[in-house]
């Protein structure tokens, strides 16, 4: 199958919309005693299926864990899946895929930061703030196409330190 011009990805792109996005599942655990500080990793998850013709639903999981720095089993885990549903005229072909993958994860992140800060305070920690997402994108020359970043990719992990508050 040919590759699509440059024309049928503006014209897609210029019809996509979000049309939905919801927390699908979602899930909490904490030990009784937690000690901080703790290494938090977070893993990512995505995949694209088509929908309906004309529509195309991305799913976002997020495992998060916290592992205390002397220790070697998590004492929190928070994990979440958000449904992305995507409408456009025309057809999804890698590239496309690709960029509609990496805005639903920029769409979704602030809802992951929101529910793993709300998570930790109710459950009597001190609220976890999770950083803002850095995107990581690099292009040659303006005209030339972007070349994939490990942001880019459909599965990705971050680590961080947190701290106790005192």
């Amino acid at each position: 199958m040919p590759k699509p011009s440059s024309v049928d990805f503006s014209q897609f792109f210029d019809s996509l919309e979000l049309a939905q996005l919801a927390l699908i599942q979602s899930s909490a655990w904490r030990s009784e005693v937690v000690k901080l500080p703790a290494d938090v990793h977070m893993e990512h998850e995505i995949a694209i299926g088509q929908g309906a013709p004309g529509s195309w639903r991305a799913t976002c999981k997020y495992d998060l864990q916290a592992i205390p720095e002397k220790g070697s089993e998590a004492q929190l885990k928070i994990s979440a899946t958000y449904s992305v549903l995507y409408t456009a005229q025309g057809e999804l072909n890698d590239d496309m895929r690709s960029v509609m993958a990496e805005n639903a994860t920029l769409a979704t992140w602030p809802y992951v930061r929101h529910l793993v800060h709300s998570t930790t305070a109710e459950m009597g920690l001190t609220p976890l703030d999770i950083g803002l997402y850095k995107v990581k994108f690099k292009a040659n020359n303006l005209g030339d196409s972007a070349e994939k970043t490990p942001s880019a990719q459909l599965k990705k992990s971050t680590s961080k330190k947190k701290r106790s508050s005192s």
